[in-house]
């Protein structure tokens, strides 16, 4: 049982197109001591704990740069839906010493330590019930320089995530609704809710950005954002309305938001946060400047994550018309395509999560777009009718 360790970009791709090929991985780097069946987990850098597998041939002797190492294939290899944060493994097994300052080195943990990984990575993954919180920017203190750069990222279908302070919000779990308030000194219309999305962490303690010393750690979570705009999508007057109760304007971050509270949010939010696709306007249409027409894009097509999963298991070319934007434009275009949510909004539960396999499939961006064309989207087998009505 152990720990094997990547700590480049190179690494975890080889890891992630093993998987949707041949699911063995050549040559890793493992301890001397290791067997043909130890279970493993790959840990890497930046990512947390990633994947699973077994060794899958006898340690052989080799060099890991001027050092000596001993090297086998690791089969069976198994990416986990959500990558384990290093932060959530480190609150889960205090008592693990290699935690503390994680090298790049693999590592042989005891049996009761490598069955308190595997419980911690698996706990990770189960949906929990769903909460809603809201984490809020007040312009006052916090000049956010590249929000503009951001929503542009958004809108051309990447993922954007930031780190944010939660106060002093210690229960704020991975896979909790978020919105993002915006406050400070400014007209009423102003401020209110410009962005929504999913956190990823548990809270951790990091240094303020207010400035440094003890006093100014905070909590912070990291949050994958599906949506972000300039101003308010609610503005704060319409909040009041919505849930007059409610206290809309904190002082802090991390506030709960009571389910009935939340549900009237999600009901006024999905018709005020489109993600725009200025490709199409339609046709005898007068628009205001900068309109366009827009299409629904869920959050689980947002998510980093569940993308990865996906297009480690299905490849990245599009599953409807099978362009392979690598092979079409060059090394530029490689890796490019989008992911589409298959399972209708209308019958997600509560505590519902993402199977990336089963639930996403790659489709190219002009293929995603028809497929959004009628609620709910066309099938992938209908995208391919469409394609081939003529053949």
């Amino acid at each position: 049982m152990h720990v094997l360790v990547g700590d480049s970009d190179k690494d975890y791709d080889n890891v992630r197109s093993c998987v949707a090929q041949t699911r063995t991985v050549r040559d890793w780097v493992v301890p001397k001591s290791a067997a043909v069946g130890d279970q493993v987990v790959i840990f890497f850098h930046g990512a947390g704990f990633v994947a699973s597998g077994k060794v899958a041939t006898k340690p052989k002797a080799s060099h890991f740069g001027n050092q000596a190492a001993y090297r086998s294939d690791i089969k069976a290899i198994k990416l986990s839906p959500r990558p384990v944060p290093l932060e959530y493994v480190r609150e889960a097994i205090p008592q693990w010493g290699w935690l503390k300052q994680v090298s790049k080195s693999r590592t042989t943990p005891s049996a009761s330590i490598f069955t308190s990984l595997v419980k911690a990575i698996e706990e990770y993954q189960r949906p929990s019930p769903s909460r809603t919180f809201l984490l809020t920017w007040n312009l006052d203190r916090f000049a956010w320089k590249d929000l503009g750069e951001e929503i542009e990222r958004l809108r051309r279908g990447a993922t954007v995530t930031n780190v944010w302070s939660c106060g002093v919000r210690r229960d704020l779990p991975p896979g909790s609704e978020i919105f993002l308030l915006k406050l400070g000194s400014l007209p009423v219309e102003e401020k209110g809710l410009i962005g929504s999305g999913v956190s990823t962490t548990a809270p951790v303690r990091h240094r303020h950005w207010s400035g440094p010393g003890i006093k100014s750690a905070a909590l912070f979570v990291s949050v994958d954002f599906d949506y972000l705009g300039a101003s308010p999508a609610i503005a704060l007057p319409r909040l009041k309305t919505l849930a007059p109760g409610f206290n809309w304007t904190p002082q802090g971050s991390g506030i709960e938001v009571p389910q009935p509270v939340a549900e009237k949010l999600r009901a006024e939010w999905a018709p005020s946060s489109v993600t725009p696709l200025p490709e199409e306007l339609e046709p005898g249409v007068s628009y205001p400047e900068g309109a366009a027409r827009t299409i629904r894009v869920n959050a689980f097509e947002r998510s980093r994550q569940a993308r990865e999963a996906c297009v480690a298991h299905h490849g990245d070319s599009c599953a409807a018309c099978g362009v392979d934007f690598g092979q079409r434009y060059g090394k530029i275009a490689e890796g490019v395509i989008h992911v589409h949510h298959v399972v209708p909004i209308a019958s997600v539960k509560n505590g519902y999560q993402v199977d990336p396999v089963r639930d996403l499939v790659p489709l190219c961006p002009n293929c995603h777009a028809v497929a959004h064309l009628r609620n709910p989207p066309y099938s992938v087998t209908e995208l391919r009718a469409f394609i081939h009505r003529d053949v």
